[in-house]
């Protein structure tokens, strides 16, 4: 049951669907502002990419146009 709620809290707090449900009353903005401030920090383990090593995918079109 516990991971079926966890798996609703992430469904709830998914970037693209979140101010909908902030609008119908699903989820507080107190509870948002809670959440989001629960999160750890996991800047530490990212990778900066250079996108000029990133070979091309050989269609011809420039990645960054």
């Amino acid at each position: 049951m516990a991971k079926q709620q966890a798996q609703l809290n992430d469904r709830i707090l998914d970037r693209r669907v979140v101010d909908r449900y902030v609008r119908k009353g699903v989820l507080s903005e107190r509870e948002l502002a809670k959440r989001l401030k629960d999160l750890p920090d996991v800047s530490g383990a990212s990778e900066l990419l250079d996108l000029d090593d990133i070979p091309s995918s050989g269609n011809g079109e420039d990645r960054r146009a």
